[in-house]
């Protein structure tokens, strides 16, 4: 029923973000034997003093998930720095369009540490684009994320009038 792990090898390699540029270069990374096989198979080339690519990932998200991993290791569970790692500023203390670069750089984050499955910077990112939507009004969610409303007029009118209730809540 289950499958049997391979051991864990050990290869020297480059760490490439999409782009091509080498972000890290000789670094050790563990990975299952199958994967080695299958790196050697695509790239027809030797697994170690190679260059892995990242696709999906740019430097500018990489460097950061990096500091995020790094920070995790020697640290764990400094929620502190957790927080101001994903902090973004209150609108009396930043323009719009700096919290809006930020939450890009949040899903970014979440984005790249699903790509490369890394479940504790997952959770914690996407944690906090949860905290991100907490008491705050739609107006408010759609002005600070930059999203439009493919509603008519008709239809808003329409979905006020049906939850007319949840305002006296």
């Amino acid at each position: 029923m289950f499958k049997k792990m391979n051991t864990v090898k050990f290869i020297t390699a480059d760490i490439v973000d999409e782009d091509g540029k080498v972000l890290s270069r000789g670094v050790e990374v563990d990975v299952e034997c199958d994967i080695v096989d299958m790196w050697k198979t695509v790239a027809g080339a030797e697994a170690s003093e190679e260059a892995i690519p990242l696709l999906n990932v740019t430097y500018a998200v990489l460097q950061p998930i990096i500091d995020y991993c790094r920070h995790y290791i020697d640290h764990p569970g400094d929620i502190k720095w957790e927080e101001e790692f994903f902090r973004v500023p209150s609108r009396d203390k930043a323009s719009l369009e700096e919290i809006r670069k930020r939450h890009n750089f949040i899903v970014s984050i979440a984005h790249g540490a699903n790509y490369l499955d890394i479940p504790e910077l997952y959770n914690a990112s996407t944690r906090n684009i949860a905290y991100l939507f907490q008491n705050k009004t739609p107006h408010q969610i759609y002005e600070e994320w930059d999203l439009l409303s493919d509603l008519t007029s008709k239809e808003k009118e329409k979905i006020r009038r049906e939850n007319m209730w949840t305002l006296d809540l």
